[in-house]
């Protein structure tokens, strides 16, 4: 009830919205009263054992259903996953493989090739270990004018005529 009515409740005096209210609750009040004393306990027991017996086969109907929902679900999962592609049963092509292993050296030479351009751009001497994994031999340093320049001793492992950095230009080149 809203706050006016609340001091009228004595009186009876309601607003609309209240009155409403009220009246609502005093037909669930008649119809519970009604109800508790004009049944029998008897007759209540074998309305309510009636009732609960119609309904479960009702409720055993929608859980069977979503049961058999729930299993097609993870059989269907379970199909999914057995006969799927994984990288496990794909079978590598060895010429593949043996190309993107030469490939994987390629950059990495490339990479220690550019971190000696980067030493050269300061002015320093890079550490003549400082090479390629696959060279057996250090790397040529030759010198023209104020320029260094820095070869692999062996390019042709990789495919190529030269690798080479330069004090002027710390990037790798790549000559075919």
């Amino acid at each position: 009830m809203c706050g006016l009515c609340v001091n009228y409740t004595d009186t009876g005096v309601f607003c609309e919205p209240c009155l409403k209210i009220h009246e609502t609750e005093k037909f669930v009040a008649a119809q519970s009263r009604q109800l508790d004393h004009g049944a029998n306990p008897s007759q209540a027991t074998a309305i309510r054992t009636e009732n609960s017996q119609a309904a479960t086969p009702r409720k055993r109907i929608p859980q069977i259903a979503q049961a058999l929902i729930i299993a097609a679900c993870f059989a269907f999962i379970f199909v999914r996953f057995y006969f799927s592609e994984s990288p496990t049963s794909v079978e590598v092509d060895t010429e593949t493989l043996a190309r993107e292993l030469e490939l994987t050296a390629l950059v990495r030479c490339m990479l220690v090739f550019k971190e000696i351009g980067e030493i050269l751009q300061t002015g320093e001497m890079p550490d003549p270990l400082l090479g390629c994994e696959q060279a057996d031999e250090p790397n040529l340093i030759s010198r023209e004018g104020d320029i260094i320049r820095i070869s692999h001793p062996d390019p042709g492992i990789y495919g190529y005529r030269e690798i080479f950095v330069t004090s002027s230009d710390p990037e790798p080149s790549l000559i075919e």
